[in-house]
């Protein structure tokens, strides 16, 4: 089995390109000292990830009847946040204002729902052959 399929290849560069609008934004509204408008980037953030994920998880479900589509979304969600926000800080963008231990606190806590879902995932594997549940194969 594939593990990245073309639909999540495309879903985290779409995710990649929307984080990187996400922190510059931030950063620049921190910046300027706006304290309403980060929380409505984070806001729109979230509902845009949402769209873009049912998006391309509708599109992957239609070609691959895959039961660990949501995992792996969730894994490449969780890899592109990371890997965006540690490059933010290591190539020094973030704004003076803006805190790196709070954005370490998000990847910690991420850390245990992905966990969560990586047991979870494990758990029910066991209900399906490659990947596909068994009552859809033995009807």
């Amino acid at each position: 089995m594939k593990f990245i399929t073309r639909n999540l290849f495309y879903y985290a560069l779409a995710f990649s390109v929307l984080t990187i609008l996400m922190k510059w934004s931030l950063t620049a509204a921190v910046d300027a000292r706006l304290h309403t408008l980060p929380w409505i980037i984070a806001g729109a953030y979230g509902v845009i990830t949402f769209l873009i994920g049912l998006f391309f998880g509708k599109k992957e479900s239609r070609s691959l009847p895959l039961y660990d589509a949501g995992f792996r979304y969730h894994l490449a969600t969780f890899v592109v946040f990371i890997a965006v926000c540690e490059s933010w800080h290591a190539l020094g963008w973030m704004s003076v204002r803006d805190h790196f231990g709070y954005w370490r606190f998000v990847e910690a806590v991420w850390a245990v729902f992905i966990t969560v879902h990586f047991v979870t995932y494990l758990i029910s594997r066991k209900k399906t052959i490659r990947g596909i549940e068994k009552t859809e194969i033995f009807d």
